[in-house]
């Protein structure tokens, strides 16, 4: 029975996820409509680049198995693709699949049955998980490759020979073709096999690693060459733009401490929900200290996964956006290492020893039954939030922006005519089979908007050939560069259509206002 454990909590999580999914159309988050374009011109023979989009830019930013992936499904069912919903009904199967790979994990890590399968669904009933799975981005396919990777990272660690390596790097390449962000078991088991002493099997192991990182490395940067260069922000690879991004005012001092502040914050508050204030603070203490005993248990069987960890800690606080998006394929990490530091201590409770066995001291009566609290609390409020809904509401505002922004755009703009939008292009492009673009930069640490100045909203819209622009947000991205344009180019601006928190506009420059407003276009 034992070893079908993890098999019936994937198909349990895999029920959880049937019974939570609802039918979300592609494209409103932005980078599942991009993913989306992406398989699409896979599947066509257009290979990995934006064919939607003018001059048909290479798409260097995001690796290509899981466009690969849409692509297989564009293929056999387009039309259920191009709603978005059998993307999302796989990311539910990805979901549950490496939660039913975690279970077997911690039991590799000497955690009981017990104590596997209730830490799984602690960490899996997180609303924000299964909101990524509602939608096509790739994080629930990189969940599995990334827990597999940890696994087999942690057998190479442990008992190093060619078989063990070579599964490592496999898993690892899935990894990183899957999310850049796969980078850190990669770095972290050369480390680990480090602090072991097998100098010879880290140098392999990174030799190894090496060799799969180059290629996409090597092609996306020679790719990026492709994309003009106020596009790079929104198409272009990461490597450049964080270098862009940390350099000046995004690297000071400053905007690092703020940054690691609000990192910590978001992470406290998914692994203690409703806590805020002074409360998040001692929670945030208290936590920690349980979570550097976890990291002690740990660490005498593996450093893999605590090394993991610390280094997409570090990503995202070097990463210029933060949202819980990118955190979740953290949280299950850190979530393992929290339950580690108090497992002995709850499972001597729940098992009845104080009164048949060894009697723990007070310390470690208090940490265990503060651990049993916090499973309790976490669990009860993701099961609300999954039953309330929780894990749909931002997706639905922004599908009602989506809904009110197509018919206006298949009524007002010609067939052959190019609309940008900051977060919607892509699915624009799904709903309507316009070309597009993205119409604003996208710069964190930028001196001025994230979105960009209004000159540099000019060049986007002139080198993408942009002829409508969607306002999303009633207007906060665009509506000062709108205003500029025609204050310099009177009935450069001319309204389409508008509806409640957008509205659509025709740009009707000629070529001596481009001039004026973008030297040199």
């Amino acid at each position: 029975m034992a070893p079908l454990i993890p098999l019936i909590v994937a198909v349990c999580l895999g029920l959880v996820g049937v019974l939570v999914w609802v039918a979300v159309p592609p494209g409103v988050w932005h980078d599942d409509g991009a993913y989306l374009l992406l398989g699409k011109s896979l599947a066509d023979g257009e290979g990995l680049r934006y064919s939607q989009v003018p001059g048909s830019p290479p798409g260097a930013k995001f690796p290509p198995l899981y466009p690969l992936f849409l692509a297989l499904l564009w293929r056999v069912a387009p039309e259920a693709v191009g709603q978005g919903s059998l993307a999302s009904l796989f990311n539910v199967l990805f979901v549950a699949s490496s939660g039913g790979l975690f279970v077997a994990y911690l039991r590799w890590l000497d955690f009981s049955w017990r104590s596997a399968v209730a830490t799984t669904a602690l960490l899996w009933l997180l609303p924000d998980l299964w909101r990524l799975a509602l939608v096509p981005l790739s994080e629930p396919l990189f969940l599995v490759t990334l827990v597999a990777a940890l696994w087999t990272g942690s057998r190479l660690e442990v008992r190093p020979t060619w078989r063990s390596l070579g599964g490592f790097l496999a898993a690892f390449a899935v990894a990183y073709y899957t999310r850049t962000m796969g980078l850190a078991v990669g770095l972290a088991v050369p480390v680990a096999l480090l602090m072991r002493g097998r100098r010879v099997w880290a140098f392999r192991s990174a030799a190894g690693a090496a060799l799969i990182i180059a290629p996409w490395m090597f092609w996306s940067s020679r790719a990026a060459a492709a994309i003009p260069p106020p596009l790079r922000d929104t198409l272009g690879p990461y490597v450049g733009w964080l270098a862009d991004q940390a350099g000046g005012e995004g690297g000071s001092f400053g905007v690092l401490v703020t940054r690691l502040i609000a990192l910590a914050g978001q992470i406290v508050g998914l692994l203690f929900p409703g806590a805020g204030g002074w409360a998040a603070v001692l929670f945030g203490v208290l936590g920690g200290g349980v979570f550097f005993a976890g990291v002690r248990r740990l660490s005498v069987l593996t450093w893999t996964p605590i090394l993991t960890a610390a280094l997409l800690i570090g990503m995202l606080w070097l990463w210029p956006y933060q949202e819980i998006r990118l955190t979740m394929p953290l949280i299950p990490i850190l979530g393992m290492i929290l339950v580690a530091g108090f497992r002995p201590e709850a499972e001597r409770l729940t098992h009845g020893i104080l009164i048949h066995g060894a009697r723990p001291n007070r310390g470690g009566l208090l940490v265990g039954a503060l651990g049993l609290g916090w499973i309790v609390w976490l669990g009860s409020v993701s099961v609300m939030g999954l039953g309330g809904g929780r894990h749909v509401e931002p997706l639905r505002v922004r599908e009602l922006m989506l809904a009110r922004a197509v018919p206006a755009i298949y009524e007002r703009v010609p067939p052959n005519g190019v609309v940008g939008a900051p977060e919607m292009w892509a699915g624009l492009a799904l709903h309507t089979g316009r070309r597009v673009a993205p119409s604003a930069r996208f710069r964190p640490a930028a001196d001025g908007p994230i979105w960009g100045t209004p000159q540099e909203q000019f060049a986007v819209w002139a080198v993408s050939g942009i002829e409508y622009v969607v306002l999303e947000n009633a207007g906060l991205v665009h509506q000062q560069a709108l205003d500029e344009l025609d204050a310099r180019c009177p009935g450069a601006v001319q309204l389409q259509a508008s509806w409640a928190g957008g509205m659509l506009v025709r740009l009707d420059w000629d070529e001596a206002c481009r001039a004026r407003v973008v030297p040199g276009s």
